[in-house]
C-alpha cells in the first residue's frame, strides 16, 4: 500500500506542478509590469509638479522624467527604445482662447495619439477657465466681470510613453499577456505662476 501511495503523489505532483509554475510566472511577469506602471506614473506626476511651478522649460521637465524613470530601463534611441516623454505647455487665456505649444519630445518611440490629440477636451478646460472669469465671486471687490484672477490658467502636460518587456518572455505567458507592454500615463497641472513672467 505504502507503494502506490507514492506513486499517487507522484502523479498528483506531475499534474498540478504546470500549473503551479504557470501561474507563478503570471504573478512574476504581472508584478514587474506593475513596477513599470506604477514608476512610469511617479516619473509623470513628479515631472508636471517640477513643471508646475512655472519657471522651467521643456527640456528640463523631460529631463526631470527620464530621471525619475531611474529604476526602469530607459533607452531613447538605437533599435531598443522603449522610451518617449513628451512635455506640451497649453496657455489659456482669460477669455476662453487656447494656445498649445509646440510639445517637447525626447525619445524616439512611435507614438500614434497623445492625451492632446486623444480624449483629453482642452476646449472645455478653456471654456471652464473662462467661466470662472465670468464669475463675479473671483473678482475682487467692487470689479465687475469679467475679471483678471491673479492665477495662471496655463497647464503643463507631462506624457511618458513605456514599452515593458517580460523577463521570461515564455511563449505561453506571452500570448496571455503582449510582450512589450504598452505603458502609458500622464501628468496634468495648473501652473502655479505664468511661463511669460
Amino acid at each position: 500500500m505504502l507503494k502506490n501511495e507514492k506513486g499517487q503523489s507522484l502523479v498528483e505532483l506531475a499534474v498540478i506542478l504546470p500549473l503551479v509554475l504557470f501561474l507563478f510566472i503570471g504573478m512574476v511577469e504581472v508584478g514587474w509590469a506593475m513596477h513599470s506602471y506604477v514608476t512610469l506614473a511617479t516619473a509623470a506626476r513628479e515631472a508636471s509638479r517640477f513643471g508646475a511651478r512655472g519657471n522651467f522649460d521643456e527640456e528640463d521637465i523631460g529631463e526631470v522624467t527620464l530621471v525619475a524613470l531611474g529604476a526602469l530601463d530607459v533607452e531613447l534611441e538605437g533599435p531598443d527604445v522603449n522610451t518617449t516623454v513628451i512635455v506640451t505647455f497649453v496657455d489659456i487665456a482669460p477669455t476662453g482662447a487656447y494656445t498649445i505649444t509646440t510639445p517637447y519630445v525626447t525619445g524616439t518611440l512611435p507614438v500614434t495619439s497623445t492625451l492632446l490629440t486623444g480624449e483629453f477636451d482642452i476646449a472645455q478646460v478653456a471654456a471652464d477657465n473662462a467661466a470662472f472669469n465670468q464669475d463675479p465671486f473671483h473678482c475682487p471687490v467692487g470689479s465687475p466681470p469679467p475679471c483678471e484672477v491673479d492665477s495662471s490658467n496655463d497647464l503643463v502636460v507631462v506624457e511618458a510613453f513605456y514599452e515593458h518587456t517580460q523577463i521570461l518572455g515564455l511563449p505561453l505567458v506571452s500570448d496571455i499577456l503582449s510582450n512589450p507592454m504598452h505603458l502609458y500615463c500622464r501628468g496634468l497641472m495648473r501652473l502655479g505662476a505664468s511661463r511669460h513672467d
